[in-house]
């Protein structure tokens, strides 16, 4: 925390207070920078899921229309051997 600066404060306390203040501005700031980095994870995280779920809902609806293609396409006996008999 900020002290008072008082006008006979000896060269020794001015630099042992600059000490103590910067220590203390590089952990707020250490702790603030994993406070960003967390958010910004979480975010991503979000985003993320909210592109993943819909590309992975499309996916499975072209896989299950693929499989009905192939389940309902004429095989080739089908193909080759005629529904009426020829004349």
């Amino acid at each position: 925390m900020p002290q008072e600066m008082t006008d006979d404060a000896s060269l020794g306390e001015l630099f042992r207070r600059l000490t103590s203040d910067t220590t203390d501005l590089l952990r707020q700031e250490v702790e603030l920078a994993r406070a960003e980095v967390r958010e910004t994870g979480e975010r991503m995280a979000h985003a993320a899921v909210g592109i993943g779920v819909p590309m992975i809902a499309r996916a499975m609806h072209q896989a299950r229309a693929f499989t009905h293609e192939l389940n309902t396409a004429p095989t080739h006996t089908d193909a080759a051997s005629p529904s009426s008999p020829r004349p």
